[in-house]
């Protein structure tokens, strides 16, 4: 499936976030991540720069890794980018010198990295670009940042006796708020699109799960302001998907993350067509994956055509209305269709499937 096959319906999640749960509250970053299986055939600093240049809705725009950030830059997008995960004090000239927000991941690293940008090992950053940091706050997640609110304290204060020689700016304080207990999280996705639990239900659970984390981050971010360890142009973020289907609009505070619901067919229905490359018959006994144990091996004759797999999560493939089942994960992909009068350049309908 090429980008503009996929760019439709993901500007149309788009649409209905903005119309139906931010509302203008907030401004809007897009997280670009590897493991949304939408990217899989996809350079994602390119994806970025198409999806930015066909709407006006995304602000800010997220990503994991450094090189795809760049690439970004390379195919036009302009945009704030901020970088969520950690990077060398040997790669930061080149964010910074592609207008990249780094996370930083304690004061350690950042005097080792300012040392790094003084010496001759590294050219002198030019004194207009400025050296923007984003400082998080690890509630209970196990994920980047800190634990220790008190850390924070004191990198901020570091960073304020500094920043005027080393040109540094506090971009962000964030965080990412923790929604799983007794080892489980709840699908509010699926509460609240597929089964449209009410909102009020919806909300306490959601308040419930994150009531300590969040009473520690509003603390943070008061005692930062009170101190003036941050000034105006700090952003603060911590929203993602869950905040937002819940409509916690205190907690979108400046900005709302938001990744996987975005690049699902949950909120915008999906149709596609792909064809059929190859079919052939596997006798009862054969192996249909790595590790042929007994629960990997064909039960009966099985007539498998191989096709083209589209990157759409949990998709539905039919053949004149009837549903097809896949062999399981495997590599070409591969469909049943015992006793179908199906032939090698036939079309399959794919469809997105509800959660």
């Amino acid at each position: 499936m090429t980008e503009l096959q996929k760019l439709p319906f993901i500007l149309n999640n788009l649409r209905i976030i903005d119309r139906d749960y931010i509302r203008k509250k907030s401004k809007i970053a897009v997280v670009i991540k590897k493991r949304y299986k939408i990217f899989s055939n996809t350079n994602m600093g390119y994806f970025a720069s198409l999806i930015d240049s066909n709407t006006d809705l995304v602000d800010v725009y997220c990503f994991e890794s450094l090189s795809d950030a760049i690439a970004s830059r390379k195919f036009g997008l302009t945009k704030k980018i901020i970088l969520l995960y950690y990077i060398s004090p040997e790669e930061v000239e080149s964010a910074i010198n592609n207008d990249i927000e780094i996370t930083c991941p304690d004061i350690d690293w950042l005097k080792k990295t300012i040392q790094l940008l003084n010496t001759k090992q590294l050219s002198k950053v030019n004194s207009e670009k400025k050296f923007k940091l984003h400082i998080y706050f690890d509630g209970s997640l196990g994920r980047y940042g800190f634990l220790d609110e008190n850390k924070i304290y004191e990198l901020l204060a570091y960073i304020k006796d500094i920043q005027q020689q080393e040109n540094i700016q506090i971009a962000g304080v964030g965080t990412m708020f923790n929604l799983i207990s007794n080892n489980k999280s709840p699908n509010f996705t699926q509460l609240r699109i597929t089964y449209k639990l009410p909102l009020d239900i919806c909300q306490k659970i959601y308040k419930d799960l994150i009531k300590e984390d969040m009473n520690k981050f509003n603390i943070i971010i008061k005692t930062v302001r009170d101190c003036k360890l941050i000034d105006s142009t700090t952003i603060i973020h911590a929203a993602t998907t869950g905040t937002v289907l819940n409509e916690v609009d205190e907690l979108y505070y400046d900005l709302v993350r938001l990744g996987h619901i975005i690049f699902t067919p949950i909120l915008t229905d999906f149709t596609a067509k792909t064809q059929i490359l190859s079919i052939k018959t596997l006798p009862k006994g054969s192996c249909i994956n790595y590790g042929c144990d007994n629960q990997k091996k064909a039960h009966t004759d099985l007539t498998i055509a191989y096709i083209k797999e589209l990157d759409i999560e949990g998709a539905i493939y039919k053949y004149n209305g009837q549903i097809l089942n896949s062999i399981g994960v495997t590599d070409p992909f591969g469909l049943i269709i015992n006793g179908l009068n199906i032939k090698v350049s036939d079309y399959i309908d794919v469809y997105s499937a509800v959660l």
